[in-house]
């Protein structure tokens, strides 16, 4: 039996992101990189408010790696 992990980001937020993305981030294939890492830091805040120190913690981690 294995575990099914959700994608952090809502239908709505995905296509949100991506009419930034497209806005903003002229090269379209960095758009995946882009939202990899913003999945990343949902699933490592948990859901929490962004503060600054949870950012820095994120950074932290990513790092190390």
């Amino acid at each position: 039996m294995g575990t099914t992990l959700s994608d952090p980001l809502s239908p709505q937020h995905l296509t949100a992101l991506r009419q930034l993305l497209t806005r903003e981030v002229s090269v379209q294939r960095q758009h995946s990189h882009y939202l990899r890492w913003i999945r990343q830091y949902l699933i490592f805040a948990n859901g929490a408010a962004p503060h600054d120190h949870r950012i820095y913690s994120f950074l932290d981690q990513v790092n190390q790696r």
